[in-house]
């Protein structure tokens, strides 16, 4: 497979020597992704730019103008922050009126391997 990078997983997982585990594999995307969406921008001290709008949209009405947003702050961020993918596709799903579900499709660029990552959303 190839090299995708190497890093920590937040929260932090031990091993049995209680060493913080280092990740080299697509699990690093995954935190990667999500801590990307969970993340408002302009809160991160360091980097301000840092996160996604998608929290920007906390109290809009659940309609197709809400999903036209949540998609395009997902692909903004993702495409700027997480440089080893390129995102196919994000489907949104409505269990609740006030959860959207995101199914992030995406490619990883090094190994051309499609997976997906489902990402709840809370509006309320």
């Amino acid at each position: 497979m190839p090299y995708i990078g190497r890093g920590i997983i937040f929260p932090f997982r031990l091993d049995s020597n209680g060493r913080i585990v280092i990740t080299e594999d697509e699990n690093l995307i995954v935190a990667s992704i999500k801590s990307i969406l969970s993340w408002p921008k302009y809160t991160k001290y360091f980097d301000m730019l840092f996160g996604s709008r998608i929290f920007d949209l906390t109290g809009e009405p659940n309609d197709r103008v809400l999903k036209s947003l949540v998609y395009e702050y997902t692909k903004e961020a993702i495409s700027i922050y997480e440089p080893r993918v390129e995102l196919l596709d994000c489907s949104l799903e409505y269990p609740t009126a006030s959860t959207i579900n995101l199914k992030l499709v995406y490619r990883i660029k090094a190994s051309n391997i499609v997976s997906s990552i489902n990402y709840p959303l809370y509006i309320s």
